[in-house]
């Protein structure tokens, strides 16, 4: 791969920045192995460099990503973490940062740790929630519904939906998927298994910081051996590339369910919210 190549070639104090993204990148496609190299490699620069006071940071939260990827869930959250403590004299701003923290709460939910997850999205919103429709106020959302799912699978809709109606002239293909993930989702814990299966069989390839929630309850909801789930990802991935009329197939699902709007929640849905909000497990 091209930005591995890259970093290998790039011996200087900004070495470590194409590990990161080489690290953040095959995550999200499913090459385990490489991502976790490289996210290793990106730690051992950044300690190298000049400027390793913001590399550090940024090198750890690459390595949980690669950790997520993996199903390292406990692993990932620790650098996650750690990648949000920036030194005194660093902005909180950077877009990276956002990206490490929805994954820290992805993460925590697929653990069981509802209660972590909730006061992490709701420090999120306190810091990014305020700013106009954006990819960060867009990720800021997503870790809400995460968040809000198992305790109250409704109110996590009412996010989605107004999020989805705010930002209706920045829609693409790209957004449409994430945001079919995030509906699919609220499905699941509303007890609509079906509608819920439907939208995640169309979510394919790559998905960034929703990496970990959409192939972990993906394996739930179909029933994938644990043994064979590396090859199923990677096998759902390729076939997603290979298939470009698959890209429309996720916002005609996206305008189907903005038809239909959110129903009362079923008995079902209400007992399995129950459940969760005592820490049990996902679906």
């Amino acid at each position: 791969m091209r930005s591995v190549q890259f970093a290998q070639q790039t011996p200087n104090d900004m070495a470590a920045l194409p590990h990161i993204v080489a690290a953040m990148i095959v995550s999200a496609i499913g090459w385990n192995d490489v991502a976790l190299e490289s996210g290793d490699a990106a730690l051992r620069t950044a300690r190298e460099s000049r400027y390793a006071d913001i590399l550090v940071p940024m090198a750890r939260g690459a390595r949980g990503m690669a950790m997520s990827g993996a199903r390292r869930y406990e692993a990932a959250v620790e650098e996650l973490d750690a990648a949000t403590q920036l030194p005194e004299g660093h902005a909180d701003d950077y877009d990276f940062l956002i990206r490490f923290a929805v994954t820290g709460v992805v993460c925590n939910h697929l653990l069981g740790h509802f209660d972590v997850a909730q006061a992490a999205s709701n420090q999120l919103a306190q810091r990014y929630g305020h700013a106009p429709p954006s990819l960060d106020s867009t990720m800021v959302t997503y870790a809400r519904v995460v968040a809000t799912c198992p305790f109250d699978p409704e109110a996590a809709g009412e996010l989605l939906y107004r999020h989805l109606e705010q930002a209706r002239d920045r829609r693409h293909v790209g957004f449409d998927r994430h945001a079919l993930a995030m509906l699919a989702l609220v499905d699941l814990y509303r007890g609509d298994e079906p509608s819920a299966a439907e939208s995640l069989a169309l979510c394919d390839g790559p998905f960034d910081v929703l990496t970990p929630l959409v192939w972990e309850y993906r394996r739930r909801v179909e029933g994938w051996p644990s043994d064979e789930f590396d090859q199923r990802r990677l096998a759902s991935v390729t076939a997603f590339v290979a298939d470009p009329p698959r890209f429309a197939l996720a916002s005609e699902r996206v305008d189907a369910l903005l038809g239909r709007r959110l129903t009362a929640p079923t008995t079902s849905g209400a007992r399995r919210a129950d459940r969760r909000s005592d820490g049990s497990n996902g679906p």
